[in-house]
């Protein structure tokens, strides 16, 4: 006896995360639309003459229209902002684990103390890196990190900010 196939996670919408305000918010304008188009047909399917029909299509059908056009545009930003949310969140999580410092039991305690901008505070390099850093930078630490007494070719590090090199 053959056991039935299971869908895979990723293709099943069971496991999907319920409609938010916002979705329900561009399916009611989308509703909205489609109400007043149906308006804009009933007005002017009652009347013969072209004349009486164009106060149907401009109060109407045209509104409809773009309500119809504002809603879909409304929930498909909503579910291109859905579904871009857990990628932040993980990016977001990998920030916090490449720039701060674990503590002891290996847990990230936080953003490192600022040491200030000491003057006699010599800037680090990593052999075959094109960054200067602090010898406090998260990024260094660990590392077999050379002194740099003159700038050559070498830029500030973005995280830690070290003061500028001597030419």
């Amino acid at each position: 006896m053959r056991r039935p196939a299971q869908a895979s996670p990723s293709s099943s919408r069971a496991g999907s995360a319920p409609p938010t305000a916002s979705t329900w918010f561009s399916l009611l304008v989308v509703l909205a639309g489609g109400f007043a188009l149906v308006l804009g047909w009933y007005g002017v399917s009652g009347e013969a003459n072209v004349a009486e029909q164009l106060p149907y299509v401009a109060s109407a059908s045209l509104p409809g229209v773009a309500l119809v056009v504002a809603g879909t545009l409304l929930f498909c930003a909503d579910l291109d902002h859905r579904r871009r949310a857990p990628t932040e969140r993980r990016v977001a999580e990998l920030h916090t684990l490449l720039v701060e410092e674990p503590d002891e039991t290996g847990v990230t305690a936080g953003p490192p103390a600022p040491t200030g901008r000491d003057a006699d505070e010599a800037p680090v390099t990593i052999a075959g890196t094109r960054h200067y850093h602090r010898a406090t930078c998260a990024l260094v630490a660990g590392k077999a990190a050379v002194a740099v007494t003159r700038n050559e070719g070498l830029t500030p590090c973005p995280v830690c900010e070290p003061a500028p090199v001597g030419p």
